[in-house]
């Protein structure tokens, strides 16, 4: 609402938006209760523009938009979606530090999250061991994505989806990975989400745990690796992020620097990381016996047998382990 009169080379500013912006607060053209009762929309749309500029939205704009917040039960969940993502990547449109976490908490004073993510929404004042924890199981979802760098945090966002449900149902945080991914996979359907995305996001909150202990042996990490080649990386970011996310420690997380030290070795020993770098083909297989159904397969146990350093990858040690692992009968 603040207009340049091209002609007259001055300003007009009908609602003292100038000020407003000097003094970087958010303010509705018409009161707050009307402005938002009008499209449910402008609900995502206030808390993404906070979000990316920084500014502090006025009390009154915020009452209207706690009044109309059901509204966004009947906006389409594409918008919900593409506002979502731009809150997601909030502080990089304008430099704001934390801007998409400020972006997330908003979204939680206006009272969105219980009407577009009531799963992770379900986790509020849901404590959690204090000596493993500072935040209950929302607040340390959000700090999680505040944490993550822009490629992981929906997965970030989304990585405890699983622990309300969890607790609601067995008593219990256990296996909140597992049923986390589950819970995201309907949540991201349901916001219409790409399926190689969810897909995606789904699989690091099902292995974000994964030797959190540090107990795995080395061998079978390596497999991993291998295995989750794809993921590999965003995995210890969220690893990170969940770390931090913990406690507000932006040291190391231990799992992140042991599961980067046997990657480095890994590197250094010059270990074939996809079947395309082992020393032996498909058809190279099928030539010296083996079944045809077979062949990928014995790649990919192969694969994970030269990662683990059980096998050499030399042609001829690969093709006789490939059929005493998969013999003609």
């Amino acid at each position: 609402a603040v207009y340049y009169d091209i002609l007259g080379g001055e300003f007009v500013d009908p609602l003292g938006g100038i000020d407003d912006i000097k003094r970087e607060i958010l303010d509705t053209v018409a009161p707050a209760v009307k402005v938002f009762g009008e499209d449910g929309l402008r609900l995502m749309r206030l808390c993404r523009i906070a979000a990316q500029t920084g500014f502090t939205p006025t009390r009154e704009c915020l009452d209207g938009a706690i009044k109309n917040a059901r509204l966004i039960s009947d906006i389409a969940a594409e918008r919900i979606r593409t506002e979502l993502e731009y809150i997601l990547a909030a502080d990089k449109k304008y430099g704001v530090q934390g801007g998409h976490y400020r972006g997330l908490k908003l979204m939680q004073e206006v009272g969105l999250l219980g009407y577009i993510l009531p799963e992770l929404a379900a986790g509020d004042k849901m404590e959690q061991r204090k000596d493993f924890h500072k935040y209950d199981v929302l607040e340390h979802s959000l700090r999680c994505a505040l944490y993550a760098p822009p490629k992981v945090r929906l997965a970030a966002l989304l990585h405890d989806v699983g622990k309300p449900y969890c607790m609601n149902t067995f008593g219990r945080f256990a296996a909140h990975e597992t049923e986390g991914a589950r819970i995201a996979r309907g949540i991201l359907s349901r916001l219409r989400f790409p399926v190689k995305e969810s897909e995606r996001v789904c699989e690091l909150i099902e292995w974000h745990m994964y030797d959190l202990s540090l107990l795995t042996r080395e061998g079978k990490i390596r497999k991993f690796i291998v295995n989750h080649l794809g993921i590999f990386s965003d995995l210890l970011a969220l690893k990170q992020a969940d770390y931090s996310a913990c406690m507000d420690d932006l040291s190391l997380a231990p799992c992140v620097k042991k599961w980067r030290a046997v990657y480095d070795k890994m590197m250094s020993e010059g270990v074939p990381m996809t079947t395309k770098q082992l020393d032996v083909r498909g058809d190279e297989l099928i030539a010296a016996g083996l079944k045809a159904e077979n062949a990928g397969k014995a790649l990919s146990f192969l694969l994970g047998e030269c990662a683990a350093g059980a096998l050499d990858n030399k042609k001829q040690t690969l093709v006789r382990a490939a059929l005493l692992r998969y013999p003609e009968n």
